[in-house]
């Protein structure tokens, strides 16, 4: 998506190239990269937006790279979590500054009984594998 602008972080500055800058849910870029995303409360907000959005792609879009892990396995998304990031972050929280989302039980489908935000990404990355975009791949 190019919106024929210059897209700035507004706290640090750092130009946001297309793969690395992402939209509220009205389509409109934010203005905050992934770093300072995670240091303030707008900026988690964002962030879980982040998540949600990776947490559907590895879900659904069959060109996301965890969808091999995900989508293609059968895991869904709780249906209500589908249609709005407001309903995913209502039901999650805001997830820590450094968090992943992560599933229960691997087999089932992304849930509020199933998920919960982990801090501690080391360790989780060292048991799981790789994480991209605030989710376990």
């Amino acid at each position: 998506m190019n919106f024929g602008i210059d897209l700035v972080c507004r706290i640090c500055r750092v130009t946001l190239s297309d793969e690395y800058f992402w939209s509220d849910e009205s389509g409109y870029p934010t203005s905050l990269c992934i770093g300072c995303a995670r240091k303030s409360v707008a900026g988690l907000r964002i962030y879980g937006v982040i998540c949600w959005q990776a947490m559907l792609d590895a879900c659904y879009r069959h060109a996301d790279p965890r969808f091999a892990d995900h989508g293609a396995k059968g895991i869904g998304v709780y249906e209500p979590w589908q249609a709005s990031s407001l309903r995913f972050l209502n039901d999650m929280g805001l997830p820590p500054p450094e968090g992943i989302l992560r599933r229960y039980d691997k087999s089932s489908n992304f849930a509020p009984s199933n998920c919960s935000w982990s801090k501690n990404t080391r360790k989780l990355l060292r048991n799981s594998g790789t994480a991209l975009n605030g989710i376990i791949a």
